[in-house]
């Protein structure tokens, strides 16, 4: 699956198709943040670069461009989907989830799925600066400082979470073919006053630091466990 974005605000989405077997295309500009309005296609080519002059200092979260997925067809993808390739991480996006690319305050890939509870479900995967020899437990705690700040404050989730108690205590988790550490807490949706369930994923790879916070309302929770979250990480390559 490609998305596709357009290049300005008052221009609607577009979608184009393309065989299978068609070559592959040159990424997107991406040297300038610009808001965007993504939709899903099977296939697509990138658009004209923006012409648009200088931007201001983007604020966290920042929407931009989403470069031209690789021209892949993994048999992992489900539906005969192409899998995404966004900021040096190649995954496959589960039915009825959105996919947004952001270059503040991290590079994230942002999958997003608005619940029928009136509360949004979300995996992002980020590409974090700094050393990859930095220890996981530091990486850790700077996630979990970004799950109410980055989160919250960029509006990723409507109305933002309460700040979670009781995290667990990190423990082992094996992603990506490489050994990291996960811990989990409950929060609440802000807006709803829902229980969210959170987990947040951290490792070292492809000589990055990267981090995944996953939310949830908690009554879906062990349904995605089973399905949807083991999907995206099975099919989850970095480069």
């Amino acid at each position: 699956m490609i998305l596709v974005p357009a290049t300005a605000s008052t221009r609607p989405p577009v979608t184009a198709t393309r065989s299978l077997a068609a070559s592959p295309t040159q990424p997107a500009e991406t040297g300038k943040d610009q808001e965007v309005r993504i939709m899903p296609v099977l296939t697509g080519a990138a658009p004209p670069a923006s012409s648009s002059g200088a931007t201001a200092t983007p604020a966290p979260f920042a929407s931009t461009p989403t470069p031209t997925p690789m021209p892949t067809l993994p048999s992992i993808c489900e539906g005969r989907q192409e899998a995404v390739f966004v900021w040096g991480v190649s995954f496959c996006v589960p039915p009825g989830w959105k996919l947004q690319e952001y270059a503040h305050p991290y590079r994230t890939a942002l999958l997003t799925k608005d619940e029928a509870t009136g509360d949004r479900s979300i995996y992002a995967i980020s590409r974090l600066e700094g050393s990859p020899n930095a220890p996981l437990s530091w990486t850790m705690r700077q996630a979990k400082t970004a799950l109410t700040t980055e989160i919250a404050s960029s509006s990723i989730i409507p109305g933002g979470l309460t700040e979670p108690e009781n995290w667990t205590s990190a423990t082992e988790f094996e992603i990506a073919n490489v050994k990291g550490q996960v811990s989990e807490a409950i929060t609440t949706y802000a807006k709803t006053g829902h229980t969210a369930h959170v987990r947040i994923i951290v490792f070292n790879a492809a000589n990055q630091r990267w981090r995944i916070i996953i939310v949830a309302p908690e009554e879906l929770w062990q349904g995605y466990d089973v399905t949807v979250f083991p999907y995206i990480a099975r099919t989850l390559e970095v480069f």
